[in-house]
């Protein structure tokens, strides 16, 4: 008879450490690259975003009379509206209020946005 001195053993514990590695690191990169496609996804929501404004701005600017901006501007926003948690970050000065708008979700699908807004 062969004597078994657990090489066979050790060999398929090796191989089976060295699967679970492989299939560790092959997780890892699915959810980052699911991560990145996130993003770029998120990315071209916010450029498709900045196009329709340039086009409402481009259309307000030709026709100021007839194509009003809407929103409601950050310096004169109705009772109730509470933005308090964006202003704390910084993002913009108390000066420079009156050239940003808010829209909220019902003015974001008046200027032709499709879909839900947050």
């Amino acid at each position: 008879m062969k004597q078994e001195d657990g090489k066979g053993f050790i060999k398929l514990i090796l191989a089976v450490a060295i699967l679970i590695v492989v299939v560790i690191v092959g997780i890892n990169y699915a959810k980052e690259f699911m991560n990145k496609e996130s993003v770029k996804d998120l990315q071209a929501d916010l450029l498709l975003i900045q196009n329709k404004v340039e086009i409402l701005k481009g259309n307000n600017d030709m026709n100021s009379d007839e194509n009003p901006l809407r929103g409601y501007q950050l310096s004169q926003l109705p009772e109730g509206t509470d933005i308090n948690e964006f202003l704390e970050k910084g993002v913009i000065t108390q000066e420079e209020y009156e050239k940003y708008y808010l829209l909220d979700s019902r003015k974001f699908r008046a200027n032709g946005f499709k879909g839900s807004s947050k």
